[in-house]
């Protein structure tokens, strides 16, 4: 679903910004808290995107030994391919970013092999960082205090 994005395009980066799996993620969780956000602000495959993501996020939730299962096939070392393993799998960061809080707290020992792989792997660890800034940044936008709120 995500791209590893390369540093030297610039507009690619902006052109997919839109599109990233940190706005997505962000915008599931402030409609699962009740904040009424525009579905269709970035077009149509947005909203089929969103659509996707909510349903995969859905049935990882009904079975939480899914999860912790997900979890025990992140390798330990850094990654052996060309592409980052956070890029090609977005459910790692899908259960990592949108998981119930109480969940959350009762699986921070499957969390901890995550954070062990971006400990190895340069490439999963920028992967992370792209999808949590966009994540935090569209948090803020969707609440009222991003950058394009506080221009007068």
């Amino acid at each position: 679903m995500t791209a590893r994005k390369s540093e030297n395009t610039l507009e690619a980066q902006e052109v997919n910004s839109d599109l990233s799996l940190g706005r997505a993620l962000a915008t599931l969780d402030a409609r699962a808290n009740g904040q009424n956000t525009d579905l269709n602000r970035f077009g149509p495959s947005y909203g089929e995107f969103l659509s996707s993501l909510r349903e995969r996020r859905d049935e990882l939730r009904a079975s939480p030994g899914q999860i912790h299962d997900l979890y025990q096939t992140i390798p330990k070392h850094g990654c052996d391919k060309e592409e980052a393993l956070l890029a090609e799998e977005p459910d790692y960061l899908l259960v990592y970013l949108t998981n119930d809080p109480h969940a959350a707290k009762d699986s921070t020992g499957d969390y901890l092999r995550l954070f062990e792989h971006m400990n190895n792997c340069f490439m999963c660890f920028e992967e992370y960082c792209r999808v949590h800034r966009d994540y935090c940044l569209e948090l803020q936008e969707l609440s009222g205090n991003g950058a394009n709120n506080n221009l007068n």
